[in-house]
């Protein structure tokens, strides 16, 4: 047996309101883009997001990154403030250089032309920026002038060699190096700015600010050239990102107005105004932007990516969606292409397999973590810890279909395959409610607090997994569940039931890192235990023979049940823990966790 990855669904970039998101693209190839979310640096195919590369050695949440010139190495800055720079030639990103030189995060990072200095700019106790080379460390200049955070910062692309810094004490710093001495400061602006960008020719710098304004300045001398505004069609809000044409005679532009706007340097005046709804709410605050080759695109405070049209600027041609935090639960819709996720932050997510995030539904679906996800003829069932079921229409464009709400906190979700609209919900009480539709119709008193429920394929038979380590086999009578016999034997709470495809056999899973396998009251398989942490979760091969589970270990193992010495192991397939894994078909694994990414992997016995 083996594996191979095949697509990679990445999480959206992480977000701040009220903060710039520096997004960084490929200066050699124009191929790929970098942005960053959780201890994580994705490496993203501009022309096919699908294809993906994701860095994970930081030990602490990444902020910013950004290529070299050569397109050779990455520069990736994290919150506690170190920088590691490492190759992208090879798969393993082998590591040239770690190093700390603010002690806060930091915010921005660029390097100078020749691909031999880095400069770095963030929110340190001592200073706030710091310029070293990018092989030894060693500092290259004194980047100071500023009481406060240093929120961009941008070298000249060509010689002679320039740095300017902006800050959110109001000013822009320009310095002039090697070694870098600061030269003088730039007040133009009345609140923070937020970003600063020299033009690719070299001949400007423009800094744009909360105070809504733009300013233009010679890019050899730092001297002001004038304020870039047009009162009649200019952003309403605080202007967070700005991105350059390739050509130097334009500038891209992001606002917590809710719009970007294509400015002409020359005229100064807005060219194209790209809105995102018609009804805008404040996720559509834009707050990064990139202009990488034909590629303009635009990061809302959702984290969704839109590539901007400019010849349709009120619809974006592309938007990459994703979970900013952890994919809780995944769901397969076997009748379509579709796949759903729901996450900690209540987002259900609709994917297509080859094609990757779809516009989806509008809006959240719940307000906390989904504990449970599943599709049953083109319905969603989904539960989450603000107490509330929903039933929505695999159809519609919200989430507007049928809601329960609970007084007592849920636990877990079973849904039945056989019966369409026949679902159960365990609760912190110790009851299990039957639902039809989502009207309750049935309590069960259990002994014990349920923490997973499976309904078996016929839809006779339900198995609940316990708190006390207990696996309850119960019959559905009469919207009631009767106990039909106990399964003991493990020494962890109950994580996991799966009824096999036949009904014949049922996976069980524990946080004591066992998968069992039970045949009626017979256990058949009970010594599996190798994955090293809590098994969060398992399911069935079409074929009755094949499992994959999944873990806070990062690890996916594949069973054979007829082969029981035999496995595989996906190691690291989710840094920080696996949470979901369902076979989309017989040869093929999707996988979901808390680096907030989906995984599909092909599987070959």
């Amino acid at each position: 047996m083996s594996f191979s990855k095949r697509h990679f669904y990445s999480s959206s970039p992480r977000v701040e309101r009220g903060r710039a998101i520096h997004l960084k693209g490929d200066p050699k190839k124009g191929k790929n883009f970098l942005y960053c979310n959780g201890s994580s640096v994705f490496i993203i195919d501009i022309d096919n997001p699908l294809i993906c590369d994701q860095y994970t050695e930081h030990q602490y949440n990444t902020t910013v990154a950004a290529y070299s010139p050569s397109g050779y190495y990455i520069a990736s800055g994290d919150s506690a403030g170190y920088v590691r720079i490492w190759d992208t030639i090879n798969q393993e990103h082998v590591l040239k250089l770690e190093i700390r030189p603010i002690s806060g995060a930091i915010y921005d990072i660029d390097w100078t032309f020749d691909s031999k200095r880095i400069v770095v700019g963030g929110d340190g106790k001592d200073v706030f920026g710091c310029a070293f080379l990018w092989d030894t460390g060693a500092t290259v200049g004194t980047i100071a002038g500023h009481s406060k955070p240093i929120t961009s910062v941008s070298f000249k692309p060509n010689r002679p060699f320039k740095l300017v810094t902006s800050s959110e004490d109001q000013q822009c710093n320009f310095y002039k190096g090697p070694p870098f001495k600061f030269t003088h400061s730039l007040r133009e602006h009345e609140k923070f700015i937020n970003c600063t960008r020299f033009s690719p020719d070299g001949k400007f710098f423009m800094s744009v600010g909360s105070d809504r304004k733009g300013f233009l300045y010679n890019g050899k001398e730092g001297t002001l050239v004038k304020e870039i505004s047009d009162k009649e069609n200019g952003h309403k809000g605080g202007i967070y990102s700005l991105s350059w044409s390739p050509d130097s005679t334009q500038v891209l532009t992001a606002s917590a107005d809710k719009t970007c706007k294509l400015w002409d340097i020359e005229t100064s005046k807005v060219v194209t105004t790209f809105t995102f709804s018609e009804r805008p709410t404040v996720q559509h605050q834009q707050l990064g932007t990139l202009w990488q080759g034909n590629h303009m695109l635009s990061v809302n405070l959702g984290g969704d990516i839109s590539y901007l049209d400019s010849q349709n600027p009120n619809t974006p041609h592309r938007v990459i969606k994703g979970h900013m935090k952890l994919s809780k639960k995944l769901a397969v819709d076997k009748k379509s292409d579709n796949f759903y996720t729901g996450g900690s932050t209540g987002y259900i997510r609709s994917w297509k397999y080859d094609e990757g995030s779809l516009e989806g539904f509008k809006g959240k679906a719940h307000d906390n973590t989904v504990i449970g996800l599943d599709v049953c003829e083109e319905q969603i069932y989904s539960l989450s810890k603000d107490n509330k079921f929903l039933i929505t229409p695999t159809t519609e464009t919200e989430f507007n279909g049928s809601q329960t709400t609970f007084d007592v906190s849920p636990t877990c979700l079973g849904v039945s395959q056989a019966q369409p609209g026949l679902s159960f919900i365990g609760f912190l009480d110790s009851t299990i409610k039957t639902l039809n539709q989502g009207d309750v119709k049935g309590t069960t008193k259990l002994d014990c607090i349920p923490t997973c429920i499976a309904v078996s394929p016929n839809g006779e038979n339900v198995a609940v997994g316990g708190k006390d380590k207990k696996i309850r086999i119960m019959a559905i009578s009469n919207n009631e569940l009767e106990t039909l016999y106990v399964l003991e034997g493990h020494r962890g709470e109950i994580t996991d039931v799966k009824f096999s495809p036949n009904g014949e056999m049922l996976a069980v899973t524990d946080s004591n890192r066992y998968l069992m396998i039970y045949k009626g009251k017979e256990l058949l398989l009970g010594e599996w235990c190798f994955h090293t942490a809590r098994v969060e979760c398992v399911d069935w091969n079409e074929d009755n023979i094949h499992l994959v589970s999944g873990s806070l270990d990062s690890a996916i193992f594949i069973w054979n049940i007829e082969q029981p010495k035999k496995r595989i192991k996906i190691k690291t397939a989710h840094i920080g823990g696996v949470s979901d894994v369902k076979w989309k078909n017989s040869n093929v694994v999707l996988s979901t966790g808390a680096d907030a990414t989906i995984k599909s992997w092909d599987i070959e016995f």
